[in-house]
């Protein structure tokens, strides 16, 4: 699944697997209705984990490194919004071993799961671990407005019908941008 299907945090604090759910997308909503859907062959005997990955980085991410990392390297730090963000993260690789244990652990039967690193990070904390690992002591700030990102959305939208490439963001990735929380515990 994904944290998508939970939905943000209400507030700074990580919300747990118990939390209602409220997804913000259209994404979200169909994570959120597969779920259900698994759940509902639990209940006729057949076993079932779901698992719900965080943001993933790692080899091969494109998401999040995509439109960060050229930023920083540029010397910039950018920032969606003016309010800070809290997040959860996840390595590639401690998601495979979660996921992999998640489906031998006879205990996880019919139980749903985030996959996350301890703790959470903000995005300025993000960005400047980002900016320390290329070496960037210095970056001008820069708060993009959600406007911004959404005008940015619609025409990558519009540009791929005539392209067929991966829009740069969607409408609905930029749903999620919105809320202040995506933490978990």
């Amino acid at each position: 699944s994904s944290q998508a299907a939970a939905g943000p945090a209400p507030s700074p604090a990580p919300i747990d697997e118990k939390a209602p759910r409220n997804p913000v997308s259209w994404y979200g909503k169909s994570k959120r209705d597969a779920e259900d859907l698994v759940m509902e062959f639990a209940g006729r005997g057949v076993p079932v984990t779901i698992v719900r990955p965080v943001a993933v980085y790692g080899e091969r991410e494109t998401d999040i490194s995509g439109g960060t990392f050229p930023a920083v390297r540029a010397g910039v730090r950018p920032r969606i919004g003016l309010r800070e963000k809290t997040v959860s993260f996840v390595y590639v690789g401690d998601l495979v071993r979660g996921m992999v244990e998640a489906a031998a652990n006879p205990a996880a039967l019919n139980r749903t799961y985030f996959l996350a690193n301890p703790g959470t990070n903000t995005a300025s904390e993000v960005v400047a671990t980002i900016a320390k690992a290329m070496g960037k002591r210095f970056g001008f700030p820069v708060f993009i407005p959600h406007a911004a990102v959404w005008l940015v959305a619609v025409v990558s939208e519009w540009m791929h019908t005539f392209t067929r490439t991966r829009p740069l963001v969607t409408r609905d990735k930029v749903r999620g941008l919105r809320p202040t929380s995506w933490a978990v515990s």
